[in-house]
């Protein structure tokens, strides 16, 4: 679109900007869960605290979300296209798979269930904690 209009930026441009944002922070939240894990992996102690137990339990609360929120910036991105069900840019499916994510392991339930041992855990003292 930006090619065919002499250079100047559609206007879903900025969402095609917020679903890349989206889906950074989407890898970013992985990757810091990997490496807690891998640094605790062999400390039974770290792996049972309360701090892990719950960063693991609220990855698949926060990755839902977010891979929702990637996908929506997407499919505003494609706009029509996107929507409709009969083309190339049809993302009809791949919302509702990850629409299906929040919804078939309950994550109004992960939130209710963990709001006890959120409320036990400290604040972190900085912001690689």
């Amino acid at each position: 679109a930006a090619r065919s209009s002499g250079g100047q930026m559609p206007p879903a441009a900025a969402h095609f900007t917020a679903a890349k944002m989206s889906l950074a922070k989407l890898r970013a939240l992985l990757s810091a869960n990997i490496d807690a894990f891998a640094h605790a992996e062999h400390d039974e102690r770290a792996l049972a605290s309360l701090d892990f137990q719950s960063s693991i339990t609220l990855l698949k609360v926060q990755a839902s979300e977010l891979a929702v929120e990637t996908v929506m910036h997407a499919m505003r991105t494609a706009g029509l296209s996107g929507y409709r069900n009969d083309g190339e840019f049809t993302m009809g499916r791949h919302l509702r798979d990850v629409l299906s994510s929040p919804i078939m392991i309950n994550n109004d339930r992960i939130l209710a269930n963990a709001a006890t041992s959120t409320l036990m855990s400290g604040v972190p003292s900085s912001l690689r904690n």
